[in-house]
């Protein structure tokens, strides 16, 4: 039996109390990091406690008043001292100043025994076998992000109202695609086989890393992409981007940078509510830090087990791509199919749990222009869910040269869509150190793959893409 005494800090409890007793303000500045819990010492829990009972109800703190709340609910007598104890502690704290570092020190002690619970928990399960072992070591993760946080910590991201509505414009989501969509956004695609939408995603992707608006072809701010490809075989991936880097080569020239566009190949798909893999797209991401994500389809992510519902399974997958898209500060677009309906014709909204009604800013879907027609050069652009936010996607998509895809407006929108440049200028003084290429050399060399059984690649002109 381990005898070992948890951490605590005797010193450091005493201290708080006495600061809170002699000053108010050591009472404010206490109460939003501790709670009675993190206070090793039953006895000085109590007495916590009864500070803050006066405190609250907007009565004077002192060793008597203290004192009479103790007495008031039994815990004086627990205790075995009385007021003499109480003017002890003021008399022994070193400086009521402090008072927030002494709430530190218990709180972070409090994180060590609480991590100690939690490593024994698990110690004891592991060893009876009593839990599937990814399970145990999810349980595990989300035991030990809790017992970082006490009860009393102020929660990460509350705003006082107009500090948040008066930050500064660059502290805000910034476009990554203007009008297409911002750093954080969630774009659902949806639309039949064959419509093309796989297509419309490698344009977006390599001709936002190069600095081109996909449906405008006009110049904007170059951003990194990945596409995360669940599905398509080798052939069709180079049959299908290559045309588009060859265009956003003649587009831009020397400022082409192989290095802002990535793709993880996994025709055989991936299960996000796997551990292994959800640990691998991370990696992926953590490596390339992409300011867009684009993939698909959505029913090559994850699985769903045969004694489950497609709700709960959905429901793990948003957790993740929500988790990973607020971390590493990414828009989403994700490509998704549309069911069929009665007599084959197609609904347009995603297949499967109608959570992905609920989920994204943007409901994007695409169909034939004329619905009678199997025509699929020229598409209408709508929606299956209202815009969320304030955006500009063009109505109709059209097959174009030298581009696959042309995105028309309303003429109110943008007016006439001015002719494709034979050249975008870069200008160099615009980007970032980070976004500058080290050196043409390492633009144009294939960049080697960071997971075992993926392609994940930057690839400049002259490359196989495979």
């Amino acid at each position: 039996m381990d005898e070992r005494i948890p951490p605590y800090d005797e010193d450091a409890e005493n201290s708080v109390l006495g600061a809170m007793m002699l000053n108010a303000d050591a009472i404010d500045r206490v109460q939003r990091i501790l709670t009675p819990i993190d206070f090793y010492r039953p006895r000085n829990a109590a007495i916590y406690h009864a500070i803050l009972t006066l405190w609250n109800d907007g009565k004077k703190v002192d060793a008597v008043t203290v004192a009479d709340v103790l007495r008031a609910d039994g815990s004086l007598a627990k205790m075995g001292g009385g007021v003499s104890d109480l003017i002890s502690l003021i008399s022994n704290t070193p400086a009521t100043s402090s008072a927030g570092r002494y709430a530190e020190i218990i709180v972070n002690k409090a994180t060590y025994r609480r991590a100690i619970a939690v490593a024994n928990d698990i110690t004891f399960t592991a060893y009876t076998q009593s839990m599937d072992p990814s399970d145990l070591i999810d349980e595990a993760i989300r035991a030990l992000k809790t017992a970082q946080v006490s009860l009393g910590d102020m929660p990460a991201a509350v705003w006082n109202m107009d500090d948040f509505l008066d930050q500064p414009p660059e502290d805000s989501p910034q476009w990554i695609i203007p009008d297409v969509i911002r750093n954080g956004w969630r774009i659902m695609l949806v639309a039949s086989e064959g419509s093309g939408k796989t297509t419309l995603f490698r344009q977006v992707a390599i001709c936002t890393a190069q600095g081109i608006h996909p449906f405008l072809h006009t110049k904007i701010p170059p951003k990194r992409t990945l596409i995360v490809d669940c599905e398509n075989p080798q052939d069709s991936i180079v049959d299908m981007c290559s045309p588009i880097r060859q265009e956003a080569l003649r587009q831009t020239g020397d400022g082409y940078d192989a290095d802002r566009a990535w793709l993880w190949w996994q025709p055989q798909g991936i299960n996000l509510r796997s551990r292994s893999d959800r640990i691998r797209l991370e990696t992926v991401i953590q490596h390339v830090q992409p300011d867009l994500v684009c993939i698909g389809p959505v029913y090559k992510i994850y699985q769903v087990n045969a004694h489950e519902n497609d709700e709960l399974a959905a429901r793990e997958v948003m957790a993740t791509l929500d988790d990973l898209r607020t971390r590493y500060k990414f828009g989403l677009m994700l490509e998704h199919h549309a069911p069929k309906g009665a007599g084959g014709k197609r609904e347009m909204m995603p297949f499967g749990t109608s959570l992905w009604l609920r989920w994204p800013e943007l409901g994007i879907s695409m169909q034939p222009l004329d619905p009678t027609s199997e025509d699929m050069g020229h598409m209408k652009v709508g929606r299956w869910r209202g815009d969320r936010l304030e955006n500009n996607w063009p109505i109709e998509l059209r097959h174009s040269k030298p581009w696959p895809w042309e995105g028309i407006y309303p003429t109110a929108s943008y007016g006439t869509p001015p002719p494709l440049p034979a050249s975008i200028p870069r200008d160099y003084n615009e980007r970032t150190e980070a976004e500058a290429p080290p050196s043409t050399d390492s633009q144009l060399d294939m960049l080697t793959s960071i997971v075992e059984d993926g392609v994940v690649r930057g690839y400049g002109p002259g490359d196989d893409p495979f």
